[in-house]
């Protein structure tokens, strides 16, 4: 067990100086020294104030600097190392103040356009007071007490550049964008301008200063990450070198590599559909139709099948993640009580949020009303009259009013209706309510050729006795009625009455012949019928006159036909009983006899 464990640890050192031979190297370094004249730093270190020569450093052609202020270089061959751990254990220094260095030495002397000697002394001299807190300053005499040289503008520029260069980024980890935008984004610490960013799939991005702009592509609806990396300003990494008891360097160079991730969620465009009907422009339409629960069906631009879409309540329905382009929508299922139409409509998608109005059209249908009247001469065409539309609920739909010139025209919305005539012309009766259904499957114009008919009233004629005040039941008793236009004749029955239908309008009625034993009635009765209830009419006649004579006196009597009659059956039974009383007498005398 024991020899494992060594085995491990012996292959743990041995990665370990392999990488550290990667990253140092021995006596592999020279040191230019380049002296700047008239410039003097003033240290006052503890023992007393110093003044030392300004001294641009390269190593191996890299500006480097002095880390130990007040110690001397005592060799110009030096050992190199970019390895972190072995740095700090050169230097010392914990990992937090190796990277503030490292940042003032790639912001200092030979940065971008710090070609001035001032941005080596002020980097040099941020290096000394960060690590030792001692103040320095510059002069132009080798004197203690010499004029100052000011380097602060050139000491803050280079502070801010590593301060914002050592800062994290905050940008906002994950994001929801819509294709086809363009977004950007600002660090608070203000140090994108030190990344590159990379989109792995292709979206364009950039850096401007501090703003990272993103111009999401039209046709990819996937996330996406967006990788931000520092800029390597050097070819080569930030490096400590190293040699015996001479003053530690460090040169310009890059830092460890800074990565950062922004995902990105990625949505397509809107596509709201908007369903109204043709007529209302409203997603409410009349009557018993409705258009919820409306499909359509949307296909691409090469005619493939993409996406189904019901609309329902208040008439919208929502379409997500399409990419820009072309696209076709058409009806599958109309609403209820609409047209089917199969024309495809084309849309372009070319932004967010995208609006498409369709319009269905209710089946309608054309209710053709002509309306005539009975005449003698024809069927009058009947103009003014009246009919109500009423819908299922019995709601009033619509009045129409018919005219002398032709049919009256309503059209109909899908559904089902009572059409019912309202006035009509005195004397006429009106046409029963008509029912009908709008639907797809009657679709055709329906005329309605409509005809009111004469009203007929009964009318009862009977006979009666004026003396009595009887009916004269005999039959065959003839009557003429006549109006305007022309005359009947008409018969009583059995019962001695007359039943018949008239129509409305003026009428005289006369006897043509009377009944038997019964005077003639000249008179003429003239009547008129112009309502619906029935017409009673009593027609008197007068009985014939019977004359007796008594003892050469003449009485003249008018008998009643059945008061005749009696007395006629009076005197039979009166002879009758006195041949019958001689016969009786006659026997009873030859009786006797006997």
């Amino acid at each position: 067990m024991k020899s494992k464990k060594i085995l491990i640890v012996v292959v743990i050192i041995t990665a370990t100086l392999l990488l550290l031979k990667v990253n140092a190297g021995t006596k592999d370094s020279t040191l230019i020294k380049n002296r700047i004249e008239g410039v003097y730093a003033i240290a006052p270190l503890s023992d007393k104030t110093h003044l030392y020569y300004l001294q641009k450093y390269t190593l191996n052609g890299i500006t480097s600097y002095c880390i130990e202020l007040g110690k001397d270089i005592t060799t110009d061959i030096y050992n190199s190392t970019s390895n972190e751990t072995e740095q700090q254990n050169i230097t010392k220094l914990t990992k937090e103040q190796l990277n503030y260095i490292k940042a003032i030495a790639y912001f200092g002397y030979g940065y971008l356009n710090h070609n001035d000697d001032k941005y080596y002394m002020a980097a040099q001299e941020i290096i000394w007071e960060y690590l030792t807190n001692i103040d320095i300053t510059w002069t132009s005499i080798l004197d203690i007490n010499g004029p100052k040289i000011n380097i602060d503008s050139y000491k803050n520029e280079i502070i801010d550049l590593a301060n914002r260069y050592l800062k994290k980024l905050t940008l906002t980890k994950s994001i929801l964008y819509y294709i086809g935008t363009e977004n950007t984004l600002t660090d608070p610490n203000n140090s994108l301008e030190f990344y590159t960013a990379i989109s792995q799939k292709k979206q364009q991005v950039t850096i401007t200063g501090n703003t990272l702009k993103i111009n999401i592509g039209t046709q990819n609806i996937k996330n996406d990450t967006i990788t931000l990396t520092r800029k390597n300003y050097y070819n080569t990494q930030a490096k400590i070198y190293n040699f015996d008891d001479s003053q530690i360097m460090l040169s310009a160079g890059n830092l460890e590599n800074e990565i950062y991730n922004i995902n990105l969620i990625i949505k397509g465009a809107n596509l709201t559909i908007k369903v109204i009907d043709k007529d209302t422009k409203k997603f409410e339409s009349e009557g018993i139709t409705n258009l919820k629960d409306t499909i359509y069906e949307i296909y691409n631009k090469d005619k493939s099948y993409n996406s189904k879409v019901t609309v329902s309540y208040p008439g919208t329905s929502k379409v997500v993640n399409l990419s820009y382009g072309t696209y076709y929508i058409k009806l599958i299922k109309p609403g209820t009580g609409y047209e089917t139409n199969n024309t495809e409509t084309e849309i372009i998608i070319n932004k967010i949020d995208n609006t498409l109005t369709l319009e269905q059209e209710i089946i309608k249908n054309n209710i053709e009303i002509d309306k005539y009247y009975e005449s003698p001469e024809g069927n009058i065409r009947e103009e003014n009259i009246t009919f109500e539309i009423y819908d299922t609920n019995n709601n009033l739909y619509k009045s129409i009013l018919t005219s002398k010139e032709g049919p009256t025209i309503v059209t109909l919305p899908y559904g089902s209706y009572t059409i019912k005539q309202i006035n009509t012309t005195e004397g006429y009766e009106k046409v029963e309510d008509i029912k009908l259904t709008i639907d797809k499957e009657n679709k055709n114009n329906i005329k309605y050729k409509l005809l009111d008919k004469k009203i007929k009233v009964k009318v009862h004629i009977t006979t009666l006795n004026k003396e009595t005040d009887e009916t004269i039941e005999e039959a065959n008793v003839q009557y003429k009625i006549s109006d305007k236009n022309n005359n009947e004749i008409y018969k009583t029955n059995k019962k001695g009455s007359i039943e018949i239908e008239l129509p409305y309008g003026d009428y005289t009625l006369e006897q043509i012949s009377p009944p038997k034993n019964y005077i003639k009635n000249e008179e003429k009765i003239n009547f008129t019928i112009k309502s619906k209830d029935s017409l009673n009419i009593k027609y008197y006649n007068e009985p014939q006159k019977i004359i007796y004579k008594e003892d050469k006196v003449t009485i003249k009597k008018t008998i009643n036909p059945k008061t005749s009659d009696k007395i006629k059956n009076n005197i039979t039974l009166l002879i009758i009983s006195f041949i019958s009383l001689l016969i009786i007498t006659f026997h009873l005398k030859k009786t006797k006899k006997k």
